[in-house]
């Protein structure tokens, strides 16, 4: 049942993806029929394929600022390198705990 429902799902993305999709439906006096459909929107899709595969993920920048959100000045001085390296560092490990989490949910959800 539910590879079923994710497949329609699919489907109607990719079709949303495309666009075209009636939306109304007119029939005019003469009997002509008017038929109005969605544009194109690729959002969907490309969000469903981020979470069905791994290499569609979104890559997201990291900023790194000083204080007031201003410029850092990276020097010789061993202190601000430590404390920008500590910063990589934080941010790193809690990518790395999403990619594990993101895993270890898609290994638990039913096929």
């Amino acid at each position: 049942m539910r590879a079923k429902a994710r497949d329609i799902l699919v489907a109607a993305a990719f079709a949303d993806a495309v666009g075209g999709i009636a939306i109304q439906r007119t029939i005019r006096p003469d009997g002509t029929e008017d038929v109005r459909t969605t544009p194109p929107n690729g959002r969907l899709p490309l969000e469903l394929l981020a979470r069905m595969h791994p290499d569609w993920r979104p890559v997201k920048a990291v900023e790194t600022s000083g204080p007031q959100r201003g410029a850092m000045a990276v020097d010789h001085n061993t202190e601000v390198i430590e404390r920008l390296a500590a910063r990589i560092k934080e941010t790193k490990a809690r990518h790395e705990r999403w990619e594990a989490q993101q895993s270890q949910a898609a290994a638990e959800a039913p096929a």
